[in-house]
């Protein structure tokens, strides 16, 4: 029937689907995350000495002026929202393709992976449940994972959403911007080293090593952050 072929046809393409997404979701996270990532330019930065001494009047008289651009694409004007916190592009065309891929990638996706696991929960989870058409089409998302941690895949996306796109626009280049990281990066390392998801020692082993080295790598960040801005505090 129509209807057979539909279903044969989608549980086909199903595991090429998730391979796809598999690798291009980390880039359409940063890509989308860029759209509402800004630079400002000032005419006399706040840095200079001479300009901090100046009272907010004297500042106002002299009128220098901030400008601010889209990163990704610094033909583009960049507007603050209502607060003043979240910069984001003039262009209102712009905003609404942010919008669509972030909702699509960092809610539609991550939201689709775990319907279907749970969906096929039990043939993935008990032996004693017969392979199904579904559950054979998602073993590329759990079969590297013991039958419990079946839904891991789903935790190591958001991780990737966080680190790679969300965290991008939180006080870009700023301590507080590494310290939220640095603590993802130790929850999911606790949280691998307990639970040890993976079926294969080594994997669980090469897991741990890249998180052991992602925290490491912010626990330098960190520490070359604090060295600059006490350098900086020390030059006044």
């Amino acid at each position: 029937t129509m209807l057979g072929a539909i279903a044969a046809g989608w549980f086909s393409a199903l595991p090429h689907l998730l391979i796809v997404l598999y690798c291009v979701s980390p880039t359409a996270y940063n890509k989308a995350f860029s759209m509402y990532q800004c630079v400002t330019y000032e005419e006399m930065p706040e840095t200079n000495l001479w300009y901090q001494k100046l009272s907010a009047q004297e500042k106002e008289d002299l009128g220098y002026r901030k400008s601010s651009y889209l990163i990704a694409d610094v033909r583009e004007d960049c507007m603050q929202d209502a607060t003043g916190s979240l910069p984001q592009p003039e262009d209102e065309r712009i905003r609404l393709l942010g919008q669509i891929v972030l909702g699509l990638f960092c809610g539609a996706v991550p939201l689709l992976y775990m319907v279907l696991l749970m969906l096929a929960r039990k043939p993935i989870t008990d032996s004693m449940f017969e392979a199904t058409n579904l559950s054979t089409a998602l073993s590329f998302l759990y079969q590297d994972f013991k039958p419990v941690f079946f839904w891991w895949e789903f935790v190591d996306l958001i991780k990737k959403v966080a680190l790679v796109g969300f965290f991008v626009t939180i006080k870009p280049g700023t301590l507080i911007q590494l310290i939220l990281a640095t603590c993802v990066c130790l929850v999911i390392f606790c949280a691998e080293a307990m639970s040890q998801p993976y079926a294969k020692t080594s994997d669980n082993a090469v897991a741990m090593s890249c998180s052991f080295c992602l925290c490491f790598f912010f626990v330098c960040t960190i520490i070359i952050k604090v060295t600059a801005i006490t350098d900086t505090l020390e030059g006044l």
